[in-house]
């Protein structure tokens, strides 16, 4: 796996326009031995999982990834106002050229929880059996333009565009190959802003979506088609106290289609991906829906807080299975890890007087209860609430003391619900930082 480069260059033509020159590139090479448990443990013998072995490498060349970025920023005069453009361009690439491998050892085998060797897991070597795999050959471009117009001391509005082309050529094991191809797709973007009164504004947009997944497989190999949908928002946002303190309303809903989600029935290392990892399946049409709001800013001298609170709610408004009826997923949450309910809150206060150099901080985030499922295992997560802590003294104008405690009461909860090839890690417990 080698270093990534990166290369920057920026031109000031003046004081009102600006160019942005990006480039990067990634070469990985692959070569790794993995040993992984596999299904269940027996309640009544204690017996399992399965552990296996793999050694998956590429040979003769592997993944390589560029890409070109680049963006012209601007300002002109007209009709008395000024107004503001951005244009840009992008170009990726993603080859994985090289031919993978997958050796596995078999049979695994099965040990009881207390009786447990990792030593008797057997080391795939380069004898063990030749399994070729798919590679591919995507590439992304496109171009963008924004323009901020003043139209009046009140009112703005933002339009913008982008036109986006993508490739993508499966080449399979059989010799075979397979091309899916996008060209010139536009996806438009338009925003207003109302100032109707001295501290508040309301805005609405929206944006048609387009959103390239060639660099991700389905179990037979081919790469997903390219996510569209639309994005929808609208919100009042409150400036107070010279900027010191702000609020934010907005109601959204966002409609896609083709999503990509894990396969929960070909878990990884994925035969029809040609850099392994998960397999996808694109699903039918989901939307999302709810609102947000949030205050932040400086309360009172000294006491500055930010607290926000989000709902959203998730659907399957359409998804059919492989003979063309309605599956089990229709009118079902789609992202069913995200919390209908969070709660964000974090509170700092420098104390009064003689105690001025002291800062005491607290906070908490709170969500509601999630899960997941894969076929018919189900796993459960119910709501839970973090509590933070934080003390500060300033020493001087040069050097600050500050203790940060984290999870305070040491929750115990899971980071993230996965299916069962990603698993379900546990969140940090509590630390502390000096």
């Amino acid at each position: 796996d080698s270093a990534p480069l990166f290369a920057g260059l920026e031109h000031d033509f003046n004081a009102r326009w600006r160019l942005k020159l990006a480039a990067s590139q990634q070469h990985i090479k692959i070569r790794h031995s993995l040993a992984y448990p596999t299904g269940a443990v027996d309640r009544n013998t204690l017996m399992g999982p399965s552990y296996g072995s793999t050694l998956y490498f590429s040979e003769p060349s592997s993944y390589r990834y560029r890409g070109v970025d680049a963006t012209l920023t601007g300002a002109f005069d007209a009709f008395g106002r000024e107004h503001e453009v951005v244009f840009g361009g992008t170009w990726s690439e993603n080859d994985n050229s090289g031919r993978y491998m997958l050796r596995v050892n078999a049979p695994p085998i099965t040990q009881s929880i207390f009786a447990f060797d990792p030593r008797s897991v057997l080391r795939p070597t380069d004898q063990a059996p030749v399994e070729p795999e798919n590679f591919n050959i995507s590439s992304s471009s496109g171009i963008f333009g924004v323009a901020r117009l003043n139209l009046a001391d009140s009112l703005k509005l933002i339009v913008g565009g982008r036109l986006t082309s993508s490739k993508s050529t499966t080449y399979r094991a059989d010799s075979s190959k397979t091309s899916t191809e996008e060209k010139d797709v536009f996806t438009p973007y338009g925003g207003l802003i109302y100032d109707f009164a001295p501290n508040w504004s309301a805005y609405a947009s929206y944006s048609d979506i387009f959103r390239v997944q060639n660099t991700q497989y389905t179990a037979s190999g081919e790469p997903l088609k390219p996510v569209v949908g639309a994005n929808y928002e609208a919100g009042v946002k409150g400036e107070f106290y010279g900027g010191r303190l702000n609020t934010s309303f907005a109601v959204f809903r966002i409609e896609e289609q083709n999503r990509a989600q894990v396969d929960p029935n070909n878990l990884q290392p994925c035969r029809g991906s040609p850099a392994g990892g998960d397999c996808y399946i694109a699903e039918g049409k989901v939307h999302g829906q709810g609102f947000e709001t949030e205050i932040s800013g400086e309360i009172l001298p000294g006491w500055e807080a930010i607290a926000g609170y989000t709902y959203v709610k998730t659907k399957y408004l359409s998804d059919r299975d492989r003979t063309g009826a309605s599956s089990g997923n229709q009118g079902q949450p789609f992202r069913t890890t995200t919390p209908e309910h969070l709660f964000r809150l974090w509170t700092n206060y420098r104390l009064p007087g003689n105690l001025h150099r002291w800062t005491i901080g607290g906070g908490v985030n709170a969500q509601s209860s999630i899960y997941s499922q894969s076929g018919t295992v189900r796993i459960d997560h119910g709501g839970y609430t973090l509590w933070n802590a934080r003390i500060g003294y300033r020493i001087n104008e040069q050097w600050h003391l500050a203790l940060n405690v984290n999870n305070v009461f040491d929750k115990r909860y899971y980071q993230r619900l996965g299916t069962i090839s990603s698993g379900n890690p546990y969140g940090e417990p509590r630390s502390w930082m000096l």
